[in-house]
C-alpha cells in the first residue's frame, strides 16, 4: 500500500518535450491498465501520426488541385460528361425567318402564274399537292416580272401570310374568235400589276437549315391601300436660280457625285466622307427646282448655320433625261454653302431644325 500511494504521488519524468499529466491510471476490474509513462508515449505516438496524416492529406491537396482545374475547365469547354444530345427535329423556324419565307413566296407566284398545260409539275417543289393540278392555260400565255414581298404578317407554329405583287403580261390567244375576243385579249395583253397572298411554313431543320413549304395555292388579292404622304419640313418647290448660292452647291455637288465632273470633295463639309457614283451614270446633271426648311437671310450667312434642301433634278445621258430628288443638308462655312450630308430621307415637317 505504501509502495503504490508513493507511486502515485512521485513527479512524472519527461518525455521528449511532453509532460503527462500525473496521477494517470486506468483500472479495469481493480487492476492497474497502464502507467503514466505509457500513457505518455500512447500520447505522442497518436499525436505523430495524426501530424502524418494532416500533412499527407495537404500535399496531395496541393499537387491534385491543379490537375482537378484542368478537368473542371476541359468537362466544361466540352459540355460537360453527359452523352452527346440526339439531335433535335425540325421545329418551327424563329421570327427572324421572315426573309426567306417571303423569297420562298415569290419564286413559288412566279412559277405559278407563268405555269400552262402539262407544267405542273413546275409547282410541286412549292407545293406538293399540285401534282393533283391540271392547268388548262397554254403555255406562254402569261409572262411574269419583278414579283416582289409588299405585305408579311406571322400565323402559329412558323406559318407566314406572304403577300406578293407580281407585274403580269398576257399574249393574245392564238385562236382569238369575235371582236369581242380580240378587244378582251388586247386588254389583257397590258402589263398588269396584281397582287397574290401566299401561305408559308418555315420549319428549322436538324442540321439548323430552313426548309419552305407552301400551304395552299396563291390566292389573288385587293392591292394594299395608298399611305397619305406625310407633311414634309420644306416650304413650297421654287425654280432654281443661277444667282443663289444653295443652288450653286446643289449643282456642283450633283453634278460631280452623279456625272463625275470636278473633284467632289471640294462641296463637302470638312467632316463629310462621301464618294461619287462610279462609272458616271449620267453626262450632265440641272437643278429645275428646290425647297428649304428655312428662309435664307441677306448677305453671306455666318459659319455654321444648316439649312435642309429638297432638290428636283434633270440627269441626262444622250437623248434620255431621268428626273431625280435628293434630300440635302447645307452648312455655311467662309461665306459659302457646302453639303454637310446626303439624306436617305426628306424631312418631317415634326423634325426640328437643325440647330445653327
Amino acid at each position: 500500500m505504501t509502495s503504490q500511494r508513493k507511486r502515485r504521488h512521485s513527479p512524472a519524468r519527461p518525455h521528449d518535450g511532453f509532460a503527462p499529466p500525473q496521477d494517470v491510471e486506468a483500472y479495469e476490474d481493480g487492476a492497474v491498465y497502464g502507467s503514466d509513462e505509457t500513457a505518455a508515449v500512447a500520447d505522442v505516438s497518436r499525436l505523430t501520426l495524426a501530424s502524418r496524416l494532416v500533412r499527407g492529406l495537404l500535399w496531395t491537396l496541393i499537387i491534385t488541385s491543379p490537375l482537378l482545374a484542368l478537368a473542371a475547365f476541359a468537362q466544361a469547354s466540352n459540355g460537360g460528361s453527359s452523352p452527346a444530345a440526339k439531335p433535335a427535329p425540325a421545329k418551327a423556324a424563329s421570327s427572324s425567318d421572315g426573309s426567306g419565307a417571303a423569297g420562298f413566296a415569290e419564286l413559288f407566284v412566279t412559277a405559278y402564274t407563268a405555269a400552262g398545260r402539262g407544267q405542273e409539275s413546275s409547282l410541286v417543289p412549292y407545293y406538293p399537292a399540285a401534282k393533283q393540278l391540271r392547268l388548262t392555260t397554254d403555255p406562254g400565255t402569261v409572262r411574269a416580272d419583278q414579283a416582289t414581298t409588299v405585305g408579311m404578317r406571322q400565323g402559329p407554329h412558323g406559318a407566314w401570310s406572304i403577300t406578293v405583287a407580281v407585274r403580269l403580261e398576257t399574249t393574245p390567244a392564238a385562236k382569238s374568235r369575235g371582236k369581242g375576243r380580240a378587244e378582251r385579249d388586247e386588254e389583257d395583253a397590258q402589263p398588269a400589276l396584281r397582287y397574290f397572298q401566299v401561305p408559308v411554313q418555315a420549319a428549322t431543320q436538324k442540321a439548323g437549315s430552313r426548309a419552305y413549304v407552301a400551304l395552299a395555292l396563291p390566292s389573288e388579292v385587293a392591292a394594299p391601300k395608298q399611305a397619305k404622304t406625310p407633311a414634309l419640313a420644306y416650304g413650297q418647290m421654287a425654280p432654281a436660280s443661277d444667282q443663289d448660292p444653295r443652288v450653286q452647291t446643289a449643282r456642283s455637288f450633283l453634278a460631280s457625285y452623279l456625272a463625275g465632273q470636278g473633284d467632289l470633295s471640294r462641296y463637302l463639309s470638312p467632316r463629310t466622307r462621301l464618294s461619287p457614283v462610279t462609272p458616271a451614270p449620267y453626262e450632265a446633271v440641272e437643278v429645275e427646282e428646290f425647297a428649304a426648311d428655312r428662309q435664307m437671310g441677306e448677305g453671306p450667312p455666318p459659319d455654321g448655320v444648316r439649312m435642309r434642301l429638297l432638290i428636283q433634278a434633270t440627269a441626262t445621258r444622250g437623248e434620255q433625261a431621268t428626273p431625280l430628288q435628293y434630300a440635302l443638308t447645307l452648312t455655311s462655312r467662309a461665306g459659302r454653302w457646302e453639303v454637310t450630308s446626303l439624306d436617305p430621307a426628306p424631312a418631317f415637317a415634326t423634325t426640328p431644325n437643325p440647330t445653327s
